[in-house]
């Protein structure tokens, strides 16, 4: 009985001295939350990361961009109008905003991806993204590459956020240009914005493909976390699952979502032919140049003739 006590008492003891000498644990950052505050208000994920001056610093930026921006928009012709006594005309107003507002989505990024790494950096165990196939789709389907950082696969977030700054930079040349083309004076200003817009323009259909398929993926690397790890590991996997399934049932388990994927594309492209005939589009785009050209540009309305000719040869050309 002597012996049953003193045991019990030495555990206790053990217990307790492991108990004191053990390190308090350590509350862990998660960089998609910083990530994610950063990217909807600029300083979000440092203030988060508690890099206090930082944050301050970047939400005093932010407020200059937007602010300046506001106040350019606002009082535009005020602005142009003053201007004019020391000889800087509307368009090189306009084009210094469109340079500075460029600026402002590159830093809007590289605060997100800053607040993103120092967060990663904190951590003791890598970042494999967070527990939920739901948000990353939707986060993705707002702001690509979003989806992908809340995954943990920061490369592949950076090379879809890309496109979303271009897509941001595209939707504001859409809505801006048209709206101070009126104040332009010169035929050679409007040639040059006219370009910006033909870029916009070309650019606007990769976009949104990019745009679909960083929501794919979004979903993809949801519904299978393997995806998740890096590359050389996926090839091994790969080669593992090949050599216990064979070629054929691992290729065609692997084929079936893109089949089904390029159903759907075939199935959209065969209504839109039906329910919108190609005559349809031509008297749109036809319409489109009509007004365009009575706006005296230039540039678009005749991209937009050439393409109604490769889609419809027999189109009238003016």
């Amino acid at each position: 009985m002597a012996d049953k006590t003193v045991w019990i008492l030495d555990d206790y003891q053990e217990r307790s001295v492991s108990q004191k000498a053990a390190p308090p644990t350590r509350l862990e950052k998660s960089p998609a939350v910083a990530f994610s505050l950063s990217l909807l208000f600029w300083g979000g994920g440092q203030i988060y990361n508690r890099q206090w001056g930082l944050g301050f610093l970047f939400i005093l930026i932010m407020a200059n961009v937007y602010g300046t921006l506001a106040i350019a928009i606002l009082f535009w012709d005020f602005i142009t109008s003053s201007l004019k006594s020391v000889y800087i005309t509307s368009f090189e107003v306009f084009a210094a905003c469109g340079i500075f507002y460029l600026f402002g989505l590159i830093f809007w990024a590289f605060n997100a991806f800053h607040a993103y790494h120092k967060a990663t950096q904190a951590r003791t165990d890598p970042f494999q993204g967070i527990d939920n196939r739901l948000l990353p789709p939707l986060c993705s389907a707002l702001i690509p590459g979003w989806g992908q950082f809340l995954n943990g696969q920061s490369k592949k977030g950076v090379f879809f956020l890309i496109f979303a700054m271009a897509g941001q930079f595209v939707l504001a040349a859409f809505l801006l240009i048209p709206l101070f083309w009126p104040a332009l004076e010169t035929d050679m200003d409007r040639l040059m914005l006219e370009k910006v817009l033909a870029i916009a323009v070309i650019l606007s259909p990769l976009i949104l493909l990019m745009w679909g398929f960083s929501i794919y993926d979004a979903v993809r690397v949801c519904l299978e976390p393997l995806k998740k790890e890096p590359l050389r590991k996926r090839f091994e996997y790969a080669i593992n699952r090949i050599r216990i399934k064979g070629w054929k049932q691992a290729v065609v388990s692997r084929a079936k979502p893109i089949f089904v994927l390029g159903l759907f594309l075939v199935l959209s492209l065969t209504l839109g032919y039906y329910y919108f005939p190609q005559r349809e589009y031509v008297t749109m785009l036809q319409s489109l140049r009509f007004q365009l050209s009575e706006q005296k540009m230039v540039l678009i309305p005749d991209l937009i003739g050439q393409f109604v000719q490769t889609i419809s040869p027999e189109a009238p050309r003016h």
